[in-house]
């Protein structure tokens, strides 16, 4: 047979290259409307939804009545907060009971957010005889000239029945994005106008060493 020689592969079409014209047209498209869309739907600032911060921030400011009817409320702890001349009431000191859950209402340490870290400072407390339910309750604390007192956390808030329960805490507990409380004397304890309602109330403070009790009105 007869070896014809093989004919040579017909050359490839050469590929145009896209004009510049249509990919500029495309990129300005592309732009135009991703910044649209963008800017169509996006949320306002501070508008996106963070369900730990909001319920953070709902648990702050949330008195919560349904807890076989005690109350948590928030207070603040300040310093150098003034505070209104008032007859001052008679406040009883004595040892912290030991151990402290048995002392409590039975039903008071079943809602709290585990034992508290009570603060271990040397603390007085100054507390008025009578106070205005619109102006809140307002409490202060000094420590000994000289004493290195650690910082203040979290004070847990609770009452029921017209009694009044405060859980001093040292800085290992502190209230979500807060920080510490330096122990700068004198402090101020602050529970915010009309949580307590009208009446002879009772209250029990708590520190790793001491409890302090007076009677107060709310008028």
């Amino acid at each position: 047979m007869e070896n014809r020689p093989s004919e040579p592969a017909p050359a490839a079409r050469e590929k145009k290259p896209w004009p510049m014209k249509w990919i500029v047209l495309a990129i300005v498209v592309y732009i135009a409307g991703y910044t649209f869309i963008n800017v169509a739907y996006r949320k306002p600032p501070g508008a996106a939804h963070e369900p730990a911060v909001e319920a953070r921030e709902r648990a702050l400011r949330t008195v919560q009545t349904t807890m076989n009817g005690w109350s948590r409320v928030t207070c603040q702890l300040a310093a150098g907060s003034p505070m209104a001349e008032a007859e001052p009431a008679e406040v009883a000191t004595a040892p912290l009971p030991q151990p402290l859950d048995r002392h409590l209402p039975p039903d008071l340490p079943m809602i709290m957010p585990g034992e508290p870290a009570l603060h271990p400072g040397a603390i007085t407390v100054t507390a008025p005889a009578r106070v205005a339910a619109a102006d809140g309750l307002r409490v202060r604390l000094e420590f000994p000239g000289g004493a290195t007192v650690p910082a203040f956390g979290e004070t847990l808030a609770y009452f029921k029945g017209n009694h009044l329960y405060l859980f001093l805490q040292d800085k290992r507990h502190v209230a979500p994005d807060s920080q510490p409380v330096p122990a700068a004397s004198p402090l101020v304890l602050v529970l915010p106008p009309a949580t307590l309602t009208a009446g002879t109330w009772q209250a029990s403070v708590f520190t790793a060493s001491q409890t302090f009790e007076w009677t107060f009105t709310v008028e």
